[in-house]
């Protein structure tokens, strides 16, 4: 069985003009959606709120989280638990 789920953020929001249609999302997948909390260490998205407030709303019965993140390869990062011996420190 093949499920297909959208992945959103606040690029898809009401502003840009290409919004989830959260009940059309639920008809065609049962109600499946993965969401961005956010950007980095610093910048919650910007539609995670409304996002999965209307999925909970809906009673979706799967919403997957995720966190983008970039490899931060020059000195002066922060570690987020580095596994790479302190090469990029």
């Amino acid at each position: 069985m093949t499920v297909k789920l959208p992945d959103v953020s606040e690029f898809q929001s009401p502003a840009s003009g290409n919004a989830p249609n959260w009940a059309g999302i639920k008809s065609q997948n049962g109600g499946a959606a993965i969401i961005r909390v956010g950007y980095g260490n610093a910048h919650l998205d910007g539609m995670l709120v409304s996002n999965r407030a209307t999925i909970k709303s809906l009673k979706f019965g799967f919403c997957g989280l995720y966190q983008y993140l970039r490899a931060c390869p020059f000195t002066g990062c922060r570690e987020l638990g580095s596994t790479d011996g302190g090469k990029w420190r």
